[in-house]
């Protein structure tokens, strides 16, 4: 278990980093990058491929079930880290985020002649979704999604597929 907490922390770890690198303080106008959600997706797999690996190699081989426990508890410690972080991050690091980006959403609104009840409800919705506990739950919600499908992944590879990934070379009859 103490791999899953290495991995989940690590996970996290890098995830805060990619964040503190890529985001912008204030909303922006211009559409973000894709790197960004690319480098989270990439952290999540290389966490949980490796921590199975590790664990697979550690016992001598290991059961399709047991490869995806530990992937999910690798995702659970980095979703809950990592909502965690985002709950931080917009409650106290950046709270004047969420009403930049209201103001900045209004304005867009007003702009494209809505009616007031529509964007009292849109903004509504923002409010929710980018208060700290929207981003806590939505965070921990997708890195544990992601590690969910990179765990079935991985359990499969390193189970049932090809059991000697990167592991060593293959003998060869010459």
């Amino acid at each position: 278990m103490n791999s899953s907490i290495f991995y989940g922390v690590g996970m996290a770890a890098l995830i805060a980093l990619n964040a503190q690198l890529t985001f912008d303080p204030l909303p922006s106008e211009q559409a973000g990058s894709l790197l960004a959600p690319l480098l989270v997706l990439a952290v999540v797999f290389f966490m949980v491929f490796m921590g199975i690996r590790g664990e697979r190699n550690r016992a001598g081989g290991l059961s399709f079930a047991a490869a995806m426990k530990r992937g999910l508890a690798i995702g659970a410690v980095g979703g809950v880290l990592t909502g965690a972080y985002f709950w931080y991050y917009f409650s106290i690091v950046n709270p004047q985020f969420t009403p930049a980006l209201l103001a900045q959403q209004e304005a867009r609104f007003l702009a494209d002649s809505l009616a007031a009840g529509e964007i009292e409800s849109r903004l509504a919705v923002l409010q929710r979704q980018f208060s700290p506990g929207g981003q806590f739950f939505s965070n921990m919600a997708s890195v544990l999604f992601f590690s969910l499908i990179f765990s079935i992944l991985s359990s499969f590879l390193l189970t049932r597929g090809f059991r000697e990934i990167a592991d060593r070379p293959r003998d060869t009859d010459a």
